[in-house]
């Protein structure tokens, strides 16, 4: 018998017999249609396939596939497993064993027939086997062999050396090759790629330009805003496009087999194009994402005092642009849980276009709105115009409120909020206001409550019926007040207000205007205009009836003259919010003039005889300058003659002249260190006497200015309770002009002079200061109102226009600093000598003299080291620049 081991490793050689033959089978039956593949391939390598017609190539494939899945079935249907005596002969042949001996194992002893073996013929049969089995050795299982012969052999030889021609040929694009070969409609290295165009488009809100790409691979190092669309032109494609890492948006195909792409572009980070089977053009690119704005309060919201407006200022941002603001607030405290859905109110904020940042503040009217008058929880939003929307971080406030007297607007006050808050329908609406009507009323709130039901009844709009209601309630607050025309004439200004506006926001945003858009506004701000002079007009009457005497003002004196004006100034240029400020400061006028009372125009009256005193004093402050100039300039006229008869004196003898004076000879203003003591040659008797009558004059006129600046200190420190210190000192150095004007001295005279034209300069300011000090301490409700003005008494009116008050204190403002800002002039106005542009400088027109003399005596002078430092220093400086040989 055989032992166990030499069965396990029998057992072992014949599995390994079975992979063998097995392997070989398998091989047997693909080899045939692995070499028609392999020899399409090599076909491939050779740009054979490619050449066919995409539906030839196809059909070519088909074919060969067909053949391959024939061959195949055949190779498989006639192949059977190997047999146990198939694996005995593969191992004694591996092993090389003789007599297959392997077969003896499997043998039975021959007995004869119808006979049993014996014991000792079965023993002397499994002693053999024990034999044998001990003389086998090792068994062995050769590996597979896929090459029966040598014509198999030099067959796949041939191929791999074409395959070798083949990929050594086609160099990098082998792969390429093989892979066009074998997919129909792609193409190889050999067919070039189509020209390709591309470029992307950003949003339409964005700022960015046009990116134009290049044809090939490349990284785009300007960010991509995400929702841009990217477009591509392929010229000459034999087959469609695709687009990968974006958004397919349009495939049109164009002529001369030209296609035209378009796709959209959310976040990928890589765009590529291809077509048959290769990339056209890919780009990487860095994606700019399309983030949500940021919106928040700059300052908390408030009320200014005795006022119904809230100040609403904000601070937002997105890159790409702000299509709209909003200010947004529900009633605090509102849940839906409490049984109704909380109602919100959203007010527009002015936008000028769409910016990338807004900052601004505005003064919003709120009471219009149904909350006026309670604490509200509100926020801004802000949206992109992408669309993206952001809010700020809530604030409680409360919404200013006008304060209604009269019942019926109160009622109407009252059913408006109902209704905004949904607590009463529009048919039990209508119902109350059939109540209300029926109560007694005069005639133009009957007709109005009439107009009221009839529109009712045509169940309007909620909005459109809120501000028939709202409209309704302030005529009769104003009637209740004021009476019918002063309720009538504020009724026509808020509707011109609201046709302003409507103009404004239209307006908004835009770079051009229309012709139409601009007379349209005009005539708009125009009937604005009429309606407050019509107030105006009608307040003044008030006045009249009852006692106070006030002057109708020009109609170029008016305030709202200049603030139209302003209006529609910043609407044309798009400064939306400027815009909407100022028609808020026209509505406050309005508001102020509506609520006017007789304690408010006798406060205007005293205001108006104020501010006539304050010009009028401005005015003689001004003739007062105006005369000390002249006598400042009188004097300088009278030492110039002085001086130029005494150096003519002293010309013939430069030796007995002073350093100071030879500069002057040269045109040189001498510093103010050299002395001029020895040039000095007093005026004679006669030189003096010749202008005592002109002195006699200027004295009188300088008692005259000390006394009316004594009178303006006295006044003005009536008028505005303030001490004007600079107009102290120049009435004291007037009093020491007189004294020096009666001792002939010119020199002194004019440097007093000099101090007091800076004094009442300084004292001009200082009294301005206190005038509008004095006016925002005094100015009342009215205040604004400017008063009566005439051509003959300030004539710069009528060159400005009608300027207010105030715009002519800013006038005279700017006048002084001009002045003051003037260059190379003097005090008065002058221009300086250009000698005093440097104090060691020799002027140009120093030849037209005779100045070799004086240039001599200079140098000797410099050359005297007895003279004093200063002096020795300066005359270096001078003649250190010029060098003359004759000398």
């Amino acid at each position: 018998m055989m032992s166990s081991a030499f069965t396990q490793t029998l057992n072992t050689a014949r599995l390994k017999a079975r992979r063998v033959l097995r392997t070989e089978q398998i091989w047997g039956e693909i080899r045939g249609p692995l070499a028609l593949v392999f020899l399409w391939g090599l076909a491939s390598l050779f740009h054979l396939p490619q050449t066919l017609p995409d539906a030839l190539h196809a059909l070519s494939e088909l074919v060969i596939l067909l053949a391959c899945i024939g061959l195949f079935y055949y190779s498989h249907k006639h192949s059977s497993p190997p047999s146990s005596a198939q694996l005995d002969r593969l191992i004694e042949h591996s092993t090389l064993l003789s007599g297959h001996p392997l077969a003896s194992l499997n043998d039975r002893p021959v007995a004869p027939r119808q006979a049993l073996v014996s014991k000792t013929h079965l023993h002397i049969w499994h002693e053999y086997q024990r034999r044998l089995t001990d003389t086998l050795g090792p068994l062995k299982v050769r590996a597979p062999r896929f090459f029966r012969n040598w014509q198999e052999r030099i067959a796949a030889l041939v191929i791999i050396l074409f395959y070798v021609i083949g990929l050594s040929l086609a160099g990098t694009h082998g792969l390429l090759r093989l892979k066009a070969g074998f997919i129909p409609g792609m193409d190889d290295d050999l067919v070039p790629l189509a020209p390709v165009q591309a470029w992307i488009i950003p949003p339409s809100f964005s700022k960015n330009t046009v990116q134009f790409l290049r044809a090939q691979n490349h990284k785009i190092e300007a960010p991509i805003l995400q929702g841009s669309h990217f477009f591509a032109v392929i010229t000459g494609g034999g087959s469609a496009p695709q687009l990968f890492g974006a958004i397919l948006v349009k495939r049109q195909k164009l002529e001369d087999q030209s296609w035209k792409i378009e796709g959209l572009i959310r976040n990928n980070q890589t765009i590529s194009l291809t077509m048959r089977g290769r990339t056209l053009a890919s780009w990487q690119i860095t994606m700019e994402k399309d983030l949500p704005p940021s919106i928040e309060w700059k300052n908390k919201p408030e009320n200014p005092k005795n006022s119904w407006r809230t100040l609403i200022s904000w601070r937002a941002h997105q890159s790409q642009g702000l299509k709209s603001l909003e200010l947004v607030f529900t009633k605090a405290g509102q849940h839906p849980l409490s049984g109704y859905v909380p109602r919100s109110s959203h007010i527009s904020l002015p936008l000028d276009g769409h910016p990338s940042s807004s900052e601004g503040q505005v003064s919003l009217d709120l009471s219009t709105d149904p909350f006026a008058g309670d604490m509200v929880e509100a926020y801004l939003q802000a949206t992109s115009l992408s669309g993206l929307t952001a809010k700020s971080s809530p604030q409680k406030i409360t919404l200013a409120a006008r304060p209604f007297h009269d019942p019926l607007a109160r009622a109407l006050i009252a059913l408006r909020k109902r209704v905004f808050l949904h607590e009463e329908t529009q048919t039990q609406a209508f119902s109350e206001l059939t109540l209300l009507s029926h109560l007694p009323m005069p005639l133009d709130i009957r007709a109005a409550f009439s107009q009221l039901l009839i529109e009712a009844k045509r169940n309007l709009p909620e909005n459109r019926l809120m501000d028939l209601l709202w409209f309704l309630a302030l005529y009769s607050e104003d009637r209740s007040a004021s009476g019918t025309d002063v309720a009538l004439s504020m009724a026509e200004f808020r509707a011109a207000q609201q046709d302003v506006l409507h103009s404004i926001d239209k307006m908004a945003g835009k770079d051009a205007f229309p012709l139409a858009e601009q007379e349209e506004l005009h005539k708009r701000l125009e009937r604005l205009k009429k309606a407050l002079d019509d107030r105006m007009n009608l307040m003044f009457t008030q006045a009249s009836q009852t006692g106070i005497v006030m002057p109708l003002p020009s109609e170029k004196g008016t305030p709202w003259q200049k603030l139209t004006h302003k209006i529609q100034h910043e609407a044309l240029h798009g400064n939306t919010i400027k815009a909407r400020n100022y028609l808020a400061e026209l509505s406050d006028m309005a508001e102020q003039m509506r609520q006017a009372q007789k304690p408010d125009l006798q406060s205007l009256a005293l205001q108006m005889k104020a501010q006539q005193e304050a010009r009028d004093q401005r005015s003689a402050l001004r003739v007062i300058i105006k005369d000390e100039t002249d006598l400042l300039n009188r004097t300088h006229r009278r030492q110039a003659i002085q001086h130029t008869e005494s150096e003519d004196q002293a010309q013939n003898d430069v030796t007995q002249m002073s350093t100071a004076a030879l500069l002057r000879q040269l045109g040189i203003t001498p510093p103010p260190n050299l002395k001029d003591d020895s040039g000095t040659i007093e005026p004679d008797i006669v030189t003096k006497q010749r202008f005592a009558e002109q002195r006699q004059q200027d004295y009188q006129t300088q008692q005259a200015l000390l006394k009316l600046t004594d009178l303006l200190i006295k006044r003005g420190k009536d008028l505005t309770h303030k001490d004007n210190k600079a107009f102290e000192r120049a009435s004291k150095d007037m009093v020491q002009a007189l004294k020096v004007i009666a001792q002939r001295d010119d020199l002194h005279t004019g440097l007093l002079q000099q101090k007091i034209l800076e004094d009442l300069s300084q004292a001009q300011k200082e009294m301005k200061k206190n005038q509008h000090s004095m006016q925002k301490k005094s100015q009342g409700r009215l205040g604004f109102i400017p008063p009566p003005q005439s051509k003959q008494d300030h004539p710069t009116d009528q060159k400005n226009g009608g300027a207010s008050e105030q715009d002519q204190d800013d006038n005279d403002m700017d006048e002084d600093n001009e002045s003051e800002q003037s260059k190379n002039k003097d005090p008065l106005g002058r221009s300086l000598d250009k000698g005093s542009e440097s104090d060691a400088h020799i002027p140009d027109n120093y030849k037209n003299k005779d100045y070799r003399s004086i240039e001599r005596e200079l140098r000797r002078r410099a050359s005297d080291r007895t003279r004093p430092k200063a002096e020795l220093d300066y005359l270096e400086r001078l003649l250190k620049p010029f060098s003359h040989p004759d000398l």
